[in-house]
């Protein structure tokens, strides 16, 4: 039988029978209300409590969630993109540079100016 043996007899479906169970007609449940106790208020309060406490916790987990993922895609973005270096190439530089590099350098500071 689909059906559980406990008192709300809930259906049991797999997935390979979710389409292939016959729908069960409904039972009149006045019968079922009045057997059942209801919660006190002191169940319901600490139910409350607990769900708050429940929830408090997993939105302190989901901030330090946040934070590894943000950290970790700081990382990852580095490792891809790492900052700008110029390459050291083989080639010596060109002659051009090293007369600039002969200078004194009060002569780097007093450079003649081009009069025509």
């Amino acid at each position: 039988s689909p059906f559980t043996e406990d008192e709300d007899e809930v259906q049991v479906i797999t997935e390979r029978q979710a389409g292939k169970q016959p729908q069960k007609p409904p039972q009149n449940s006045a019968k079922k209300t009045q057997q059942d106790p209801s919660p006190s208020a002191l169940d319901i309060t600490a139910l409350l409590a607990t769900l708050r406490q429940t929830n408090t916790m997993l939105n302190e987990q989901n901030k330090r969630i946040t934070t590894l993922e943000e950290n970790q895609r700081h990382i990852m973005d580095y490792c891809r993109f790492p900052p700008w270096r110029p390459q050291r190439s083989a080639i010596p530089p060109t002659k051009q540079a090293e007369p600039n590099k002969r200078r004194l350098p009060l002569e780097r500071l007093q450079q003649p100016s081009k009069k025509r």
